[in-house]
């Protein structure tokens, strides 16, 4: 019995180890993220400065805009992805300390069958709601809720620039 009950615990042990590294892989990939996301839309903007005679603004900005409407994206999608690495840790760390206090109600979970069921119930939409009430203390107790925020205020300005420059060009 006491061999079953230690098998437990290094089955446990394993898929901790694997939900924490993959936790640890959502931080690595918000860097990443970040990294692409502000590298092209400044690159999109310095390559326009040094053709401003010949190109429109307008020609600059909506790329940029896209890029950051993408970016938003992308952000929500590692977000959901984050959180249910979260979770599955949490639930596996509970696990592992009932299966090393001998409770026989404790269950093993498949670290990424149960990330995927979390992520599928994941709303991006409502995640997204949320961190852009700005009125609310919700967006401010995150980095990667700070960096949506961005993302969306780059992406308006930028949306709202190319559509002034657009309008200017056609009426003088």
């Amino acid at each position: 019995m006491a061999a079953i009950e230690n098998a437990k615990v290094v089955g446990l042990g394993h898929a901790y180890e694997t939900a924490v590294k993959m936790y640890h892989q959502q931080h690595e990939r918000w860097t990443q993220w970040t990294v692409f996301f502000l590298g092209s839309v400044l690159s999109i903007i310095v390559v326009w400065s040094q053709v401003r005679e010949d190109v429109p603004f307008w020609a600059a900005a909506l790329p940029a805009a896209v890029v950051s409407a993408l970016g938003i994206s992308a952000a929500e999608n590692i977000r959901g992805q984050a959180y249910s690495w979260q979770i599955v840790v949490e639930e596996t760390e509970a696990a592992l300390q009932r299966a090393c206090a001998g409770d026989e109600r404790q269950v093993v979970t498949l670290p990424f069958a149960r990330f995927q069921e979390l992520l599928a119930e994941f709303d991006r939409l409502e995640d997204l709601k949320a961190t852009l009430n700005i009125f609310s203390p919700v967006p401010y107790q995150s980095v990667t809720r700070l960096l949506v925020l961005i993302a969306g205020a780059t992406a308006s300005s930028l949306f709202g620039l190319a559509t002034y420059s657009i309008v200017t060009q056609i009426w003088p």
